[in-house]
């Protein structure tokens, strides 16, 4: 599935190509920094004709680069586009209370670390 990953100061957007499919065909989890978008198209038989589309269960697991609060995630689809919202969690804090100073990844912020226990 054709899928956009970018971020910001406060967020990590995704947008996945879902067409012709509904809320009710997808299932999006996030579990250990590892987001994972399943669902399945069904075939619906249209006559004896020719069909190229692609049907059937799929799943695609991304690593996400920062830590989210997967419990405030903002979804909608929408044209045929699943777009995901996800803040990322307020933990930046090294535990001596320094800030983690973000590194580069492809042009693209990133930060890396533990959160203090």
């Amino acid at each position: 599935m054709p899928l956009s990953l970018w971020e910001d100061e406060n967020h990590i957007y995704v947008e996945a190509d879902t067409p012709g499919l509904t809320d009710k065909d997808i299932d999006v989890s996030v579990h250990d920094n590892q987001l994972v978008i399943r669902g399945e198209r069904k075939h619906e038989q249209k006559g004896n004709g020719y069909d190229t589309r692609s049907y059937g269960r799929f799943e695609q697991t991304v690593t996400l680069p920062v830590e989210v609060d997967s419990d405030a995630v903002e979804a909608k689809l929408t044209n045929g586009v699943l777009s995901l919202s996800f803040p990322k969690s307020s933990c930046r804090v090294w535990s001596c209370g320094a800030q983690l100073p973000p590194r580069r990844n492809h042009g693209r912020p990133r930060y890396s670390g533990a959160c203090p226990s």
